[in-house]
């Protein structure tokens, strides 16, 4: 579940967290804001046995991401801001950074132009959890 704080003007620091019944016991966050490169933004193992990554962002911009744990499987983050198809017939997470208050708006574009869905209505097309879909390349 991504946790977001603005660190200073334009700048949101994002905090990624699989639970400790995620099921893995390593992995990395992998999307277009690392040119998704596995292993780029690792997830370190906490005290609770959650895994966790951090990454300072541009605000203002929309990023896809997903998971790649330690057994090569591709996850998306249940509690993302949306969910938006891939080119791999599955879909990734979305991560909106709003401008925060006081800041000139600069809105970037996630996709191909046909908008991110909610998480909702992912769910509910699923019917369940969002879909894993194979990787990125």
């Amino acid at each position: 579940m991504p946790t977001k704080s603005y660190v200073r003007a334009g700048r949101c620091r994002v905090e990624f967290r699989l639970p400790p019944d995620s099921g893995a016991s390593s992995g990395s966050v992998v999307g277009d804001f690392n040119d998704w490169q596995p292993g780029a933004t690792p997830l370190e193992r906490g005290e609770d046995g959650s895994l966790t990554a951090v990454v300072e962002l541009d605000s203002g911009h929309s990023h896809r991401f997903r998971y790649l744990l330690d057994d090569g499987r591709w996850e998306n983050d249940p509690a993302a801001d949306a969910y938006i198809e891939n080119d791999h017939g599955g879909s990734d997470s979305v991560l909106t950074l709003p401008v925060a208050k006081g800041e000139p708006a600069d809105h970037g574009e996630v996709g191909d132009g046909a908008g991110p869905q909610t998480a909702a209505a992912a769910r509910a097309r699923e019917g369940g959890a969002p879909p894993v879909g194979d990787p990125p390349t």
